[in-house]
């Protein structure tokens, strides 16, 4: 090799080369030696290699060592690759990979040092074992059994809570190459059903991700699996699946739900209870009521009148409440039955309201119905007996709480979009009454609220009114809304679809002309069946 191809060579390598005589002095230092360690190719040219690139404390040993050599021949580094530590210009150290070479062709030796710095390298290895380091940690700490098989289904990483898991017998470390397909079958015996191993081999087949599959156990407890396929570059380079025990987890559901059915169970308990024992009161309450209606007839001293008035005030009020808490009790054990019928919106709304008139101008207010809109004329099918009792509770909320001022009955019949036979029903009751304020807005649906202060005291009832009307709507697939401003007065709003329906269909059950009434007073005998005895005879006493 001519000495020019050999410069040219020497120039272009990427490790740097440095070449010294017997006497320890620099005769080549390379363009990359230049860039590694800092110096110029004059700086270092005949000066001592030792001085310049080894570290001080190295320095002495290195001596001796060159001596050494040349005076017995002895190769402690020479012509192999080893790892050690060099120094830059600016006093840095770093790792270096060197190989050292001898040549005796001329007058004296010549040493070469081919010298790679591998501070990145190290820098990277470090990285990988501290995350190593912290990957292991994690899977040692993790609480859940990780076992991580190569594409060649061999077991290359497990952790204790694995073992602990399947009742492994042996320490993590030993699992490591253990077939994971042998391993698999010599585990299915904990489980009830042959399905864990066909399980297996359909999550291989398909390679998708699996989180939180549940297993049962035979001996009842149940795991919970992931399964995670390790791709580098498209290829398959493991699986990772990961095993937890789920056991208090699920039993603690079981019980929650356990719990739930029972909860669910005693309130509809409670709730056919109410409606049983509301209707059972109901029916000596009827009689109760019926005889005072035989002594209003009666012509009694003014006392006594009085007192038979005070009497069916308060026993049209425990009718009232005990109402209210049949409806309740209906609608909470499901037993509230829903019938859809013809009728016209107008009709109904105006029945319903003018129960309350007569109590309005009592009170000296300004009672008003605006049910001009047309649509409302129009003949319409829904449960018109559940609509009607929304309607009067509201107009009736609204005599109750107002004093001064007026109240109006709006109604009208909306259109639904794209489906004109299905409407909207919409009645808004608007008062001039106590209002409420915003904390009692957030509450005056739920059962038994009656708000506070003033309200309370000038309502009374059961607080259920509101929330059966609420109720009530949410079974029609409608709502009741409000906005209300405490001493301004509140809007009440109904809303319920409704289907439209014909003038024939309202006619067939409402026949025009024929009596609604079942007394015909032209002397015909009239048989009642009732199975209370008091009832019979207020009956009886009624008709004659």
């Amino acid at each position: 090799m001519t000495e020019n191809r050999h410069a040219a060579i020497v120039a272009a390598a990427l490790d740097c080369i440095v070449s010294i005589d017997g006497q320890g002095r620099v005769i080549e230092f390379n363009r990359s030696a230049q860039e590694t360690f800092g110096y110029s190719s004059e700086e270092v040219i005949g000066q001592p290699m030792v001085d310049l690139i080894v570290p001080e404390e190295f320095r002495e040993p290195h001596r001796k060592g060159f001596a050494r050599h040349l005076a017995t021949g002895q190769k402690s580094v020479m012509d192999q690759r080893i790892e050690i530590v060099a120094q830059r210009k600016g006093g840095e150290v770093f790792p270096v990979e060197l190989t050292v070479t001898r040549s005796d062709h001329g007058p004296e030796p010549i040493f070469t040092a081919w010298v790679r710095d591998i501070s990145e390298r190290h820098a990277q290895e470090a990285e990988i074992k501290e995350t190593s380091g912290r990957l292991s940690a994690l899977i040692t700490n993790l609480g859940s059994g990780v076992l991580v098989e190569s594409a060649d289904r061999r077991v290359a990483l497990a952790n204790r809570e694995l073992c602990e898991i399947f009742r492994l017998p042996v320490e993590p470390q030993d699992l490591i190459g253990t077939d994971c397909q042998a391993a698999a079958e010599a585990l299915t015996g904990l489980f009830p059903s042959g399905d864990f191993l066909v399980r297996i081999d359909e999550i291989l087949e398909r390679g998708e991700v699996v989180r939180g599959e549940e297993l049962p156990l035979a001996d009842g407890r149940t795991l919970e699996r992931d399964f995670v396929p390790a791709y580098v570059q498209d290829e398959l380079a493991g699986r990772l699946w990961i095993y937890r025990d789920v056991t208090d987890r699920v039993q603690a559901a079981a019980d929650l739900v356990e719990m739930r059915d029972a909860a669910l169970e005693a309130s509809h308990t409670k709730s056919r209870f109410l409606a049983t024992m509301s209707h059972e009161l109901r029916t000596p309450l009827t009689g109760f009521t019926g005889l005072i209606d035989l002594l209003r007839q009666e012509d009694l001293p003014l006392e006594a009148r009085n007192i038979v008035r005070m009497m069916d005030e308060s026993a049209e009020h425990m009718l009232s409440v005990i109402g209210d808490i049949l409806d309740i009790s209906k609608i909470e054990a499901g037993m509230m039955e829903f019938s859809a019928a013809p009728f016209v919106p107008r009709d109904e709304i105006a029945q319903s309201i003018s129960l309350f008139a007569a109590r309005a101008e009592q009170k000296g207010l300004v009672f008003t119905a605006d049910l001009g809109d047309d649509e409302l004329a129009r003949p319409v099918l829904a449960d018109v007996v559940r609509i009607r009792q929304i309607v009067q509770n509201l107009v009736s909320n609204a005599v109750k709480f107002t004093d001064e001022g007026q109240i109006t009955i709006r109604g009208e019949l909306d259109p639904v979009p794209a489906d004109d036979s299905e409407r909207r029903l919409i009645v808004r009751v608007v008062d001039t009454g106590i209002g409420l304020a915003p904390d009692e807005l957030a509450t005056l649906f739920d059962p038994f609220i009656q708000g506070e202060g003033a309200y309370a005291r000038q309502g009374g009832g059961t607080g259920l009114g509101l929330a059966i009307c609420q109720r009530l709507a949410h079974l029609l697939d409608g709502e009741v809304s409000v906005t209300s401003e405490k001493g301004v007065g509140s809007e009440f709003t109904m809303l319920v679809p409704v289907k439209t329906t014909t003038t024939e269909d309202v006619a067939q059950v409402i026949p025009s002309g024929e009596p609604t009434s079942s007394a015909t007073g032209d002397g015909r005998r009239v048989a009642v069946v009732e199975d209370s005895a008091i009832n019979r005879e207020v009956i009886s006493r009624l008709v004659e």
